[in-house]
Parts: C-alpha cells; sequence; structure tokens
C-alpha cells in the first residue's frame, strides 16, 4: 500500500509540475523533495543543518566560479573583446601574407629562433582552438586547415574579421567567448611578429649581401675547353689553404690525457689532445674529400723573430728561444715545448701571416690558415692552453699595420680566446668576439675568466665581447647567439677586414669541451661569417685553425664549416654521427640575459 501510494504521489507531483511550466517545474519539485525528505527520520534540527550546508556549498562554488571566470579566466562578451582580438589576427594575417614570402634564407639563419618562437604560438594557438568544447568555432578550423598554407590562411583570417563573429545564440555566443578568451594569447604571437617586422631592414641588406655572395662564388676562367667557344667557363670560388707538413714535427707527448704524466699503472696512456694526427686528418680530407676541387694549397713560411714582436714582448720569445735550445720543457700546465715545437710554431705563426698577406694583397678573398700548434691562448707575455704564439693575433696586427683601421675577430673555439683579447685590450680598432663554454680561469697561465664583465679597457672599452654558453649549447643556441651577440656588433663596428678562429672542439663529442655542434652548426656558422665578410669586408675573410681534438669528427666540422663559408646549395658531406637532442631553452635565456647586459654596458651599442 505504501508503495502505490508513493508512486500516486510522484505521478501526482509530475503532472502539477508541467502544468506549471519550466519555471514551476523547478518549484514544484523542490516543495516536493523537502516533503519526502521531511518524512524521513531525520528532526527538523538536521534538516536545518543538512539545508545550511546545502547552501554554504552553493555560495562557496559560486564564488569561486565568479572569481574565476573575472580574475584568472575571464569569459565576458563584449565588443571591445572582439575589436582586440581582431586588431591582433589582422595583424597577424597581414605579416602572413606579406612577409613569409620575402625571407631569404639568410633571414631565416639569423631570425630563425624568434620565427620559430612565432610558429610555436601559433601552433599551441590550434591546440587551444581544436578543443572539443569549441570545434565549432571557425578561427579554430581555418588555422589548422590552412596550416601549411599561409597565404590562404590570411585571406581566410580577413574574411571572417569583415564579420562580427559574437552573432548567434546564447549557447553559441558563450562557447565561442570561451575560445576568444584563450585568443588572447595572440598578443604574444603579435609581439614577436612586431619584432620581426622591426628587422627588415636588416633583412633586406642580408638578402643583397646574399645575392652578392652568390654572384662572387663564380668565376668567370678560360680553360682548354673553353677556348674555342664564345661563353666562358664558369668555376666556383675557392678557399685559398695554407700548410705547411713541418708543423707536424710539434710532439706534445703521452700521459694522462694533457699532464704529460706516466701514474705507472695504466697499460695504455692518452696522446696529448693537441697531437699530429687531428692535423693530419684536416689535411686529407680537404685533399681527397668532395670538398677538394674548392681548394687551393699555398705553401706557407716561418716567422722571423721581427714579426713576433709585433704582438709578443721581447722577454717572452726569448724565453721560448731558450727553452728550444735547452731542449725544451713544459712552459706551463698542458703546454710542452719538445724538439721539433718551436720551429712548428714559427711555421704555423709564418703560415698564418702569409694567409693574412695574402689577402692584403688582394690575391683572393678567403683564406685558410690550417696550422697547429694553435695560438689564441698566447698572450704578449705568456704560454697558454697548448698555445706558444698568437697566430691570429700577428695576423690581426698585420693587417692594421698594412692600413686596415678595423678588424673584427670571432672566435667560435670551446675556450676563451685570452690571448688575442688580452692582445688587443685597450684598442678600438679590434673587435674581438668569443663565443666559449662558461670554464673560467683555469690557472696562473689563464687568469681571465672568459665573462661578459671583460669589456676591455680605456679606448677599448667596449670592444671585448664574451658569450660564455652554458654547457651542452648545440646547433640553435649558437645560431641564436650569432644572431642577437654577433651580427649587430659587428654590423656596428663595420670591420674592414673579419677574423674567423675556429676551433672543432665545440662539437658534440670533443674530448675537450662540452659543447654540443654537430656538422649542421658548423656550416650555419661558416655561412653566416661569410656573409659578414661579403656585407662590411669586402668579402675578406682571414680563417685560423685553433683546437678540435676528436681525431676523426673535427676533420667532418672543418669540412663543414668551409662549405658554409663557400655558400654551397647543399651540404657536400653527410654528418657521421653528429645527432644530437638540444635544449636551447636554456642556453636561449643565458643569452638574452647577456644581450640585456652588453645593450647597457657597451657604448658601441648603444650608439644609434
Amino acid at each position: 500500500m505504501a508503495t502505490g501510494l508513493a508512486g500516486v504521489l510522484g505521478v501526482s507531483t509530475h503532472r502539477i509540475a508541467t502544468f506549471a511550466g519550466d519555471k514551476g517545474k523547478a518549484i514544484v519539485t523542490s516543495i516536493f523533495v523537502f516533503v519526502i525528505v521531511s518524512l524521513s527520520d531525520n528532526t527538523p534540527k538536521q534538516l536545518l543543518e543538512m539545508a545550511h550546508e546545502r547552501l554554504l556549498t552553493i555560495i562557496i562554488g559560486t564564488s569561486i566560479a565568479v572569481f574565476v571566470s573575472i580574475c584568472l579566466r575571464p569569459v565576458w562578451i563584449g565588443q571591445d573583446l572582439h575589436n582586440q582580438i581582431a586588431a591582433n589576427i589582422e595583424k597577424l594575417s597581414q605579416f602572413l601574407e606579406g612577409n613569409f614570402g620575402k625571407m631569404g634564407t639568410l633571414s631565416w639563419t639569423v631570425h630563425g629562433n624568434l620565427l620559430g618562437l612565432c610558429a610555436y604560438k601559433i601552433k599551441a594557438l590550434s591546440v587551444y582552438l581544436l578543443h572539443p568544447a569549441q570545434v565549432r568555432y571557425e578561427l579554430g578550423r581555418i588555422i589548422v586547415d590552412n596550416e601549411r598554407d599561409v597565404e590562404n590562411a590570411a585571406e581566410c583570417l580577413k574574411s571572417v574579421l569583415r564579420r562580427n563573429p559574437w552573432d548567434g545564440d546564447q549557447v553559441e555566443i558563450m562557447a565561442a567567448t570561451t575560445v576568444a578568451s584563450l585568443l588572447i594569447d595572440v598578443e604574444n604571437i603579435c609581439e614577436a611578429v612586431d619584432e620581426v617586422a622591426s628587422l627588415d631592414r636588416v633583412t633586406s641588406s642580408w638578402n643583397k649581401a646574399e645575392e652578392s655572395t652568390n654572384k662572387c662564388m663564380e668565376v668567370v676562367v678560360t680553360d682548354t675547353e673553353a677556348k674555342g667557344s664564345s661563353s666562358p667557363a664558369v668555376v666556383k670560388r675557392v678557399i685559398d689553404v695554407f700548410w705547411h707538413e713541418g708543423m707536424l714535427k710539434h710532439e706534445a707527448g703521452n700521459g694522462v690525457f694533457d699532464s704529460g704524466k706516466d701514474p705507472g699503472f695504466l697499460d695504455v696512456l692518452d696522446k696529448h689532445p693537441e697531437n699530429a694526427d687531428r692535423i693530419r686528418n684536416m689535411v686529407s680530407i680537404l685533399k681527397r674529400g668532395p670538398i677538394s676541387p674548392y681548394i687551393s694549397w699555398n705553401i706557407g713560411q716561418p716567422a722571423l723573430i721581427p714579426q713576433l714582436l709585433s704582438f709578443h714582448t721581447p722577454e717572452y720569445i726569448n724565453e721560448l728561444v731558450e727553452a728550444d735550445k735547452e731542449g725544451g720543457k713544459m712552459i706551463c700546465a698542458g703546454t710542452f715545448l719538445n724538439p721539433g715545437s718551436w720551429d712548428a710554431a714559427l711555421l704555423a705563426a709564418g703560415t698564418t701571416l702569409s694567409a693574412m698577406k695574402h689577402l692584403l694583397d688582394g690575391h683572393g678573398k678567403v683564406a685558410y690558415a690550417l696550422v697547429r700548434p694553435p695560438g689564441h691562448h698566447a698572450q704578449p707575455s705568456q704560454a697558454d692552453g697548448y698555445c706558444f704564439l698568437n697566430n691570429a693575433g700577428l695576423a690581426v696586427q698585420l693587417a692594421l699595420d698594412s692600413g686596415c683601421n678595423k678588424v673584427a675577430v670571432i672566435d667560435v673555439d670551446v675556450h676563451y680566446g685570452n690571448g688575442t683579447a688580452e692582445g688587443f685590450y685597450g684598442s678600438n680598432k679590434v673587435l674581438t668576439i668569443s663565443l666559449h663554454m662558461n670554464h673560467g680561469s683555469w690557472g696562473p697561465s689563464h687568469p681571465q675568466t672568459g665573462s661578459v664583465h671583460e669589456l676591455g679597457k680605456g679606448e677599448g672599452y667596449g670592444y671585448n665581447l664574451n658569450i660564455p654558453l652554458p654547457n651542452g649549447t648545440g646547433n640553435n643556441g649558437y645560431s641564436y647567439a650569432f644572431s642577437e651577440l654577433v651580427v649587430p656588433p659587428i654590423q656596428k663596428f663595420d670591420p674592414e677586414m673579419i677574423v674567423l678562429v675556429i676551433g672543432q672542439d665545440s662539437n658534440a663529442f670533443d674530448p675537450n669541451g662540452r659543447q654540443c655542434l654537430t656538422m649542421d652548426g658548423y656550416r650555419e656558422i661558416g655561412k653566416t661569417v661569410n656573409l659578414l665578410a661579403t656585407i662590411h669586408s669586402d668579402g675578406r675573410l682571414l680563417i685560423v685553425q685553433e683546437g678540435g681534438y676528436h681525431v676523426t669528427y673535427s676533420a667532418y666540422c672543418l669540412h663543414a664549416t668551409l662549405e658554409g663559408v663557400l655558400n654551397l646549395p647543399f651540404p657536400l658531406l653527410p654528418d657521421p654521427i653528429g645527432y644530437y637532442p638540444e635544449d636551447e631553452s636554456f642556453p636561449i635565456k643565458i643569452i638574452e640575459s647577456i644581450k640585456k647586459f652588453q645593450n647597457e654596458e657597451v657604448p658601441l651599442l648603444r650608439s644609434s
């Protein structure tokens, strides 16, 4: 009977609620539920407590929803919101339509990270817009459907913006508004777009330089086959390599890595990292590798003592001469002058001077001094880091003495080029830029830290720019460093000669470095530096060999660097091992902090 009465009561309540309409239905149902609960075993006091708890829960939930909707993730509707979103997407569509097709190869190299950031944000936006709750929203479909056709996407975006996307019933408006709140991120995209657009002037000059370089890469010659033809033969420009096999006679011995020590309990000792084998492979890959047709070989000459005094002190040179007469000794930690070492050092210095003179006399545009022992750690009065004589420093001084008013040195060895920096620390005629791992000072022979604060002194303040990169920086990190920290000061300085101090010890597999460049990274460095030379120094570029201690992969990275310098349309040699998963986010943060510091502290970068 009770069950039957309950059924009758339920049916009757439903009929009454139906006649009462939508609002009445809610009221009648609430009364019915309250009556049922009242007839239960709960006391009136318990019912009041239950009602109080329910009401409190509703108030708290409503408050949280209102706070989130207004303060944390606004979803209100209004013409202002529509106008803001429309303006931002209009800017984005105009940029996509008008600029992507105009970006040259070098523009992508120099500004690739900035454009990549913009692309990441667009991709993230498309993910937001494709959320199932907003699948009907037209803008989301446009971006995703035209992901690979930016011009069509631009037109579609403009078409949508010609009408108000808020038309429709309340449910559609609320769904669209939820997505609209996400579209506030377009503001960040437009900031990146604005920054790229501000670089239009630079992009234009770089594109013109690239065209000029491509023309320079072809030299008209008359060969045997062309003599009977009305049209001349065309060959690619070559790189003049300066080399002398006498530099192989320098031997730094064996031991535990570069210490020269035998602990007595190891069956096999290391060859000193700066050994002749690494250079033998560099010579052989240029002679027998696919780049060989682009190489012209020249024999270097030993330097004379008076030539060394243009950079080094007489006391220091005399110390080296006496050490050689005595049969050699350890000059400083890891740096051994053994029989044959002094002659090799003189050849390295003289060969580099010969390469620079070749450029100064107008016999070529690009010269490469393939030399050892290396030199960029050697200071005017101190050997350091396997280096006795500063080959690059001597060449820079020769350029200054020959009438060049401004010379730029770009050092990409994994270690700080402290010797070159020290030699020109007080000069405003030499801009030294060193990209190195953040290793700091390593003892009495290397007191310099390579920090951003070592900017020069006197007239040279602001002309020594250090870029200490965090360990693990790879291709993308170096590319970003070049675009943000190398290209701008070179453009401001406008050198008459550029010297690239190249060390392959920044590669991912080098035993003496902790960076992660691969052949692709070195190839881009070579290309960028050569284009800088095309713009500023009439194409004149001296390349000086420094470190690089992986006996085989260093040769591959050298090959890639020279491919980049030649501006070849495609790689000649595939990378045998160079895959490394790079996370450039931290290096980019460091680069941005260095950029901020230099822009505030360096007068050269502050000038208009």
